[in-house]
């Protein structure tokens, strides 16, 4: 891979196109295009051989900013994941992003 940038649509398509074994060599400059590879990896998700990539940028690129989004994505791919092994993914990224319930502050009897 090249040492400078290169666009979000060159990166996809060497991703989908490498080898499995080479593909999370992808992960860390897709993820570092934040939101917009969220959404560009998102249909990924429904297939078999990339859905699983496609969880893991999604976590990579997940942040402050774009928690919302990259929760989003997940959540709607849920029922149409690639297979049984990306559904299992998704369901722990989900575990991993979703922010702590915030509690209620504990009531003093007056």
């Amino acid at each position: 891979m090249k040492s400078e940038v290169q666009s979000l649509a060159s990166l996809l398509k060497a991703a989908a196109e490498a080898a499995p074994d080479h593909r999370i060599e992808f992960r860390d400059a897709i993820a570092a295009h934040g939101e917009a590879a969220i959404k560009g990896v998102s249909p990924w998700l429904a297939d078999p051989a990339l859905g699983a990539f496609a969880v893991r940028v999604i976590r990579k690129a997940a942040d402050a900013d774009t928690r919302d989004v990259a929760l989003a994505s997940l959540r709607s791919a849920k029922t149409a994941a690639g297979s049984e092994g990306i559904t299992r993914d998704i369901e722990d990224a989900i575990k991993v992003l979703k922010p702590p319930a915030r509690r209620a502050p504990a009531r003093t009897a007056s």
